[in-house]
């Protein structure tokens, strides 16, 4: 029964796992949305930081997107002509796949050893100049 047990207990990490990811990469899209939206509203610097962290937090006030998309159409109907709750949705999905690439970078870098991250800053960071080239014999 242990590997059963062992079994079982894989599938509730990856679950685990695969639900923080996808909490991140939400959270990192409602991010993506305020910044646009502050543009939008004519914010930028701190401000449209500032902004992009209010929408990350109305995501907590009710499941699901509706409260997200809610706050961003009010506001954006504030500043000015007032905007489409389907015009924010289809921007929100353009953004979900940036801030699946980016979280999901910022993952795999933060897993890697240091002796790796040190290979990678070495060889792909450093100028053009100093690559070597090796020429088959």
């Amino acid at each position: 029964m242990t590997t059963f047990n062992d079994r079982e207990k894989s599938f509730e990490k990856k679950f685990e796992k695969d639900q923080e990811l996808q909490f991140k990469v939400n959270a990192r899209r409602n991010k993506l949305l305020g910044l646009w939206a502050a543009g939008l509203l004519g914010q930028s610097g701190s401000d449209a930081e500032s902004y992009a962290k209010e929408v990350v937090m109305a995501a907590f006030e009710k499941p699901g997107d509706s409260d997200v998309m809610a706050k961003l159409v009010k506001d954006l109907a504030a500043a000015g002509p007032p905007t489409e709750e389907h015009t924010v949705r289809r921007q929100a999905e353009r953004l979900m796949d940036a801030a699946q690439k980016q979280v999901m970078t910022e993952t795999h870098l933060a897993s890697l050893p240091a002796a790796a991250l040190s290979f990678l800053a070495r060889y792909f960071l450093a100028p053009a100049s100093s690559w070597r080239v090796c020429r088959p014999g």
